[in-house]
């Protein structure tokens, strides 16, 4: 979906006011590749995107989100996206459900808003104000912005704070709250056809190198990289991509909180 004032283009080109473009996908792993996408200073603001597009129907592919915690008192634990990457050993990570309370301290207990489900286990409960996107055992991609009817059949599930993208078409243009105005961002989506998963993310907060996006654009951005529905996650300072290399977490965008 290209802006008013810009084209959308593979690579690189020049337009008159303005270029986005959006990179050729390279293999990352094994039914996982990535792209990049960027947005010149002649658009409405500087923009660097990183994105992962994810084979649903490799039968290699397998998600997993933080597992809960075992005490009682707090759904979960709260980890960087790297430290997540390395302590479990994930193949690649984005953040996902919002939460509280809200600190920087490593593996400080968390209570998750909205659904999470990890490995068929229960973590948070749905709440309508907080859509979810549902995977199965079987890696069968959905969204839902009521309450399921039944849980039995997923595998993974995280939460988010809108659906940005619908059938196609980028949601919330007309938005203006300060959450819906330019930030860094974490998304995912799925194709129209349903064999691809995207996990998105955009850096913003970095005068020169990029100032995030809104709602709006976040799900325009999901679209030019081939979904046809998307979910905004928990984005701001914690947004992050990491991939796994020798053990070791290495970021694939540049977090304005530093990891």
């Amino acid at each position: 979906l290209p802006s008013a004032c810009g084209a959308v283009l593979l690579l690189s080109a020049l337009s008159a006011c303005g270029t986005i473009t959006v990179s050729s996908w390279s293999p990352l792993y094994r039914g996982i590749d990535f792209a990049k996408g960027t947005a010149d200073t002649n658009e409405v603001r500087l923009q660097k995107v990183f994105t992962l597009r994810v084979d649903l129907t490799d039968p290699t592919i397998e998600f997993f989100s933080t597992p809960p915690t075992l005490n009682g008192t707090n759904e979960t634990i709260g980890q960087v996206t790297t430290d997540f990457v390395e302590t479990y050993g994930v193949a690649a990570g984005v953040n996902a459900n919002f939460f509280a309370p809200v600190t920087n301290v490593a593996n400080y207990p968390r209570n998750l808003r909205g659904l999470a489900i990890s490995q068929g286990n229960l973590v948070s409960s749905f709440e309508n104000s907080y859509p979810a996107v549902l995977i199965t055992r079987s890696n069968q991609v959905s969204f839902a912005s009521s309450s399921p009817a039944s849980l039995t059949n997923v595998w993974t599930a995280v939460a988010g704070s809108d659906m940005i993208l619908i059938n196609g078409v980028a949601q919330l243009a007309s938005c203006t709250t300060t959450f819906c105005l330019e930030n860094p961002r974490t998304a995912v989506g799925l194709s129209q056809d349903g064999r691809y998963f995207y996990l998105m993310v955009v850096d913003g907060r970095q005068a020169g190198w990029s100032m995030g996006t809104t709602l709006y654009e976040t799900g325009q951005w999901l679209a030019r990289f081939g979904a046809w529905n998307g979910l905004n996650l928990d984005g701001g300072g914690s947004t992050a991509l990491a991939r796994l290399t020798n053990g070791r977490a290495v970021l694939l965008n540049q977090p304005s909180g530093g990891e």
